[in-house]
């Protein structure tokens, strides 16, 4: 009877361990506010953060309002959290000006609008310089304080800040579907369901 008891426990110790721990502040949350991780270039000023980078923000926050936990923000004084997102893997973005009309292009989808004045040369391109991206998406869950001082530096690190909550993977930002919001959720509601049973 012994050894059946002592192979129960060990399986409960195994199975505990791979639970994520999920900060407390988390589960108190009421509200967050989504940004763009910076970059040390873009933290300069250097650079403007890529249409990629907006695009995720955008989903992540559709993604959270379905999900009803919190409520989104466009404030830091106002949120609880601070969830900073930034897309892995994107080029140089370029800008060709063409009668008018601009294209954003190399950012992983192409987008036009009207140019700053109709006086272009036609068919003129600009670079602009990028940094080193991620090798894959990043979605991090800060308080604000540290939300603030987070910054990413090539290799997929950051610095100035410890996040609550991160997930440093490939497709996590996904347009639209945002596994890395969906991975967030299941966290959050496992460690209330754990809260809850004690």
């Amino acid at each position: 009877m012994r050894p059946l008891i002592v192979v129960s426990l060990a399986l409960s110790l195994v199975a505990t361990a791979k639970e994520p721990s999920i900060a407390p502040e988390l589960l108190r949350a009421k509200t967050v506010m989504v940004k763009i991780l910076p970059g040390d270039h873009e933290r300069l000023g250097r650079i403007a953060s890529p249409f990629p980078d907006q695009n995720a923000v955008d989903d992540v926050k559709a993604a959270l309002r379905e999900w009803g936990r919190w409520t989104v923000v466009k404030e830091d004084k106002a949120a609880d959290l601070v969830i900073l997102v930034r897309c892995g893997q994107r080029g140089a973005v370029g800008t060709t000006f063409d009668k008018g009309r601009s294209t954003e292009y190399g950012s992983g989808q192409e987008r036009e609008g009207a140019a700053a004045s109709g006086n272009e040369p036609h068919r003129v391109t600009g670079m602009v310089e990028q940094q080193t991206p991620p090798k894959y998406d990043i979605l991090a869950v800060f308080s604000p304080k540290e939300g603030k001082s987070a910054v990413y530096v090539a290799g997929g690190k950051i610095i100035n800040a410890k996040p609550l909550w991160v997930l440093n993977e490939e497709g996590v930002l996904r347009s639209t579907v945002v596994p890395g919001v969906k991975q967030l959720r299941e966290d959050v509601e496992r460690a209330e369901a754990r809260q809850a049973k004690k």
